[in-house]
């Protein structure tokens, strides 16, 4: 019998972790690449990941992990961004309005990001102190999806 969760097959579940993805903005991202290229693909045990916004990316163990330039005027090895995983496209919907209660700022409002691969469905918001974080759904595994 493959394995399931609840009647769902796991290569169609969602990843369960509530943090998706981490963004580190850093002056030079490239060149710290080999950096963390050691720590999470040899010590670690995460994968490399193709990317399309992010400079590099490695996903594995229930997370993804993203470099990306700091614009200027930012200090170097700042969160870029942070993004919590969303149970449902629903939860995505329906964030907005529990913002207008907890007067939380929406960046971009909900919709699907298919250059990011699958379904990937998101709504941008910002934080205290202007921290940009993100509420994401997406059916997948550790081995689907690009960002």
């Amino acid at each position: 019998m493959p394995n399931v969760i609840g009647r769902v097959p796991l290569s169609l579940s969602m990843i369960n972790s509530v943090i998706h993805h981490l963004g580190i903005g850093l002056g030079d991202p490239k060149a710290a690449e080999s950096f963390f290229e050691v720590l999470l693909v040899e010590y670690l045990g995460l994968v490399k990941e193709e990317v399309q916004e992010a400079v590099a990316g490695w996903k594995g163990r229930g997370t993804r992990i993203y470099l990306y330039p700091v614009p200027a005027g930012t200090l170097p090895g700042a969160l870029q961004h942070l993004a919590f995983t969303a149970r449902s496209r629903r939860e995505v919907d329906d964030f907005p309005t529990w913002a207008a209660v907890n007067a939380v700022e929406i960046i971009e409002p909900p919709r699907a990001y298919p250059k990011y691969g699958g379904d990937y469905y998101a709504v941008f918001f910002r934080g205290p102190e202007g921290l940009k974080l993100e509420l994401v759904h997406l059916t997948e595994t550790n081995a689907s999806s690009s960002f």
